[in-house]
């Protein structure tokens, strides 16, 4: 909402900029030769950067356990390039039809295998690379998916991104009040519904974990929901590399049962291993590893109600135990995956 400051000028609140940066997107962006996108995101992204304020002290907190200190300025600046260049592929242009040759799908199989059971699929993933092409994808391979998001303000934004989703082939579902609802009906239609899960929104329930050697809270929605409706949970990423083709990174389908805790601590460690590999392509622009979080997962550590009575450890014996080989469905309860 517009609001007047002492001048009498009427000033623009961050999501009334945040809606008419995205109708301008929609306007120009497909209008432009796609050989102008990737300098145009490396200099929006600079200068992002360099004007980010809190969400570049968010960024370099983040990712310096990641990379160490000595890199962790070019890194950031990375991930703000990459932040641009994911939003414009919501705007670009782009071909009739999507296939999926010539992209490196590990583990893509995964995610028929999880749905053979038919119960659904539920897709956990940190904000790293673009769920916009991993989408497409789906939509090229005829697996319909949806994604958990935040609620947007203003609520035309929030119709907005909606809109150029669905034309991606995403169904959204909006976190909050009938949130819970959608998801089961989802997955009760055989989809896949993506989680991403390497901070907390909302009021979701936490656990305690270590993450790149810090104490955080991480969320076990996914894992509490899955165990729910009996979906398998498959951890998996997506990156574009820098000639346009998707680089993909399924791990083997499992059935989570009540220890929850365990499972978010084994999430963390797959994140760990996501994240390493292209800590550049990382979206981690709120606190996650920083001051700021490690403050409120002591505070949190005070109260052992929230977690449940279940080690790392015993799930990853289980693991051991129940490990499935590659290339055949992972649908015990309660049996990680280790990749």
């Amino acid at each position: 909402m517009a609001a007047a400051d002492s001048r009498g000028i009427t000033a623009v609140s961050a999501p009334q900029a945040k809606y008419w940066a995205f109708r301008l997107g929609t306007a120009v962006v497909p209008l432009l030769p796609a050989a102008w996108l990737n300098p145009l995101a490396a200099a929006l992204g600079s200068a992002g950067f360099v004007l980010g304020g809190r969400a570049r002290r968010n960024a370099l907190d983040n990712i310096t356990p990641v990379v160490g200190s000595a890199d962790a300025t070019a890194t950031a600046r990375r991930m703000f390039v990459h932040s641009v260049r994911c939003s414009l592929t919501m705007f670009e242009r782009r071909p009739a039809t999507t296939g999926l040759g010539g992209h490196r799908l590990n583990g893509w199989h995964y995610f028929h295998e999880a749905l053979a059971g038919g119960h659904g699929c539920v897709l956990v993933s940190p904000h790293l690379g673009d769920i916009n092409y991993m989408a497409e994808l789906f939509v090229a391979d005829g697996l319909p998916v949806n994604v958990l998001v935040e609620e947007l303000r203003p609520p035309a934004l929030a119709r907005l991104a909606a809109r150029q989703r669905a034309r991606r082939g995403v169904q959204v579902i909006v976190a909050g009040t009938g949130a819970l609802k959608e998801i089961a009906q989802a997955l009760a239609r055989n989809e896949i519904v993506a989680l991403l899960s390497d901070r907390l929104v909302g009021n979701q329930p936490d656990y305690p974990v270590r993450f790149f050697g810090r104490q955080v809270r991480l969320p076990g929605t996914a894992f509490t929901l899955a165990a729910r409706y009996h979906s398998p949970v498959v951890f998996g990423t997506a990156v574009r590399r820098p000639n346009g083709t998707i680089e993909t990174d399924v791990r083997a389908p499992f059935v989570p049962d009540r220890q929850t805790a365990a499972y978010v601590q084994e999430m963390a460690r797959v994140f760990e291993q996501f994240i390493l590999r292209d800590p550049g392509c990382w979206l981690a622009f709120q606190p996650i590893l920083g001051p700021v979080a490690d403050a409120a997962a002591e505070r949190a550590s005070a109260c052992p109600h929230t977690v449940e009575p279940a080690s790392t450890a015993h799930v990853a014996a289980r693991a051991r135990e129940d490990r499935t080989p590659v290339g055949r469905p992972a649908h015990r309860r309660g049996s990680v995956v280790r990749g």
